[in-house]
């Protein structure tokens, strides 16, 4: 198991390093549309003929960023993610040393759980496949959306200088700016059809870490069963969602044979919503009835859970502010690139604004500042 600051701590190096990244494929982006040929004297058709044979040009340099960038962000990410497992397994054998010295189970057997075991062993090896997995899949899709990214802007400055309402010059700085403001996006479209976009730096932080939990999870439940204990208790979270409240705290059977704890599969482990899921940071660890009192994260009360309920709506308005804080920050380098003084203006004047609505934000609310997630 790991602590909700362990977790934070690696969705922070990966965001951080997907965000640079990301921002340095917005400004290819940019920079290719802003290439010859030169918009002043260039048809609309003629343009955008000449704007989309560029896009193997293009492609060619996305790439040979990705490559470039990604060998970094490789060996940072994957530092990160064998410390997080290192740390997990510590964490579930203070529990199981614990429950040596309560006589729960022998001391020899903390041998088959130890990082020199075969179990151990094969989940961290396991686990760091399916990241390095996750990071080549990336890459091909951050590729293919920084080449949609480039096709809408060339569509979009098209159409407004076809029906004669932009220049093409303007038109194509309004492409840019617009592309600064929201980034690059990934589009998921769940089982039920449902479509949500994600900033790519967030949908990548968001599918290794969720990989990497689930991963962490089924390491604790292996390593629970090698020495004969059934029992595990869900990680209680200031910031828990509100349908997972519920399961904060409380012990469950993975067996599902005990009389006395409600089997692990109602929380809804292994699924897209449930415990483990999409987004969640819970985490399971060990329980043992003969430490009763001694564990983390004890059953929350009422008063706790609508606790939990208000830190959740902070936090998640404190990603906003973050969220606007970086969209802001894009569109200032974007438009440092163009040639409208009055816009770039207007974006620095934006810029400030939500910089002074985050410091208001803090001061209100007490919160501390994660100055990571803001970065571009």
């Amino acid at each position: 198991m790991l602590s909700k600051l362990e977790i934070v701590k690696l969705e922070s190096v990966i965001e951080q390093e997907y965000s640079r990244i990301a921002d340095n494929l917005v400004m290819l982006v940019v920079k290719s549309l802003q290439a010859s040929p030169k918009t002043a004297t260039a048809t609309t058709n003629a343009w955008r003929l000449a704007k989309l044979k560029q896009m193997g040009r293009l492609s060619s340099a996305v790439e040979a960023q990705i490559v470039a960038e990604s060998k970094r962000s490789r060996a940072v990410i994957e530092k990160a993610v064998d410390n997080a497992i290192e740390k997990a397994n510590e964490n579930d054998m203070v529990i199981f040393r614990k429950a040596v010295a309560s006589g729960a189970i022998p001391e020899a057997r903390l041998a088959l759980v130890g990082t020199d075991s075969k179990v151990f062993q094969r989940y961290k090896e396991s686990i760091l496949a399916n990241c390095r997995k996750a990071m080549n899949l990336t890459n091909t899709k951050a590729l293919e959306i920084s080449k949609d990214a480039y096709r809408n802007a060339i569509n979009s400055a098209f159409i407004d200088a076809k029906t004669g309402v932009k220049s093409i010059g303007d038109a194509v700085n309004d492409a840019c700016h617009s592309l600064g403001g929201t980034g690059l996006h990934v589009t998921y479209i769940s089982d039920r059809g449902n479509v949500t976009t994600y900033p790519l730096d967030a949908a990548i932080r968001r599918d290794i870490v969720t990989s990497f939990n689930q991963s962490i999870m089924k390491m604790t439940l292996a390593e629970n069963e090698m020495l004969g204990n059934d029992l595990v208790q869900v990680s209680v979270l200031g910031d828990s969602r509100p349908e997972h409240v519920e399961f904060q705290g409380k012990v469950y059977s993975q067996s599902g044979k005990s009389k006395k704890y409600p089997p692990l599969s109602e929380t809804g482990i292994g699924t897209v919503t449930g415990i483990g899921g999409i987004n969640c940071r819970h985490q399971l660890f060990p329980y043992y009835e003969d430490l009763e009192g001694s564990h983390k994260n004890e059953d929350a009360s009422k008063a706790e859970e609508d606790r939990i309920n208000r830190s959740y709506q902070i936090t998640q308005e404190q990603r906003m502010h973050e969220r606007q804080l970086r969209q802001a920050k894009r569109m200032v380098e974007v438009d440092k690139a163009g040639t409208d003084k009055d816009r770039l203006a207007k974006s620095q004047a934006l810029l400030d604004k939500r910089e002074q609505e985050m410091k208001d934000f803090i001061r209100t609310t007490g919160r501390g500042r994660s100055i990571d997630r803001e970065r571009i």
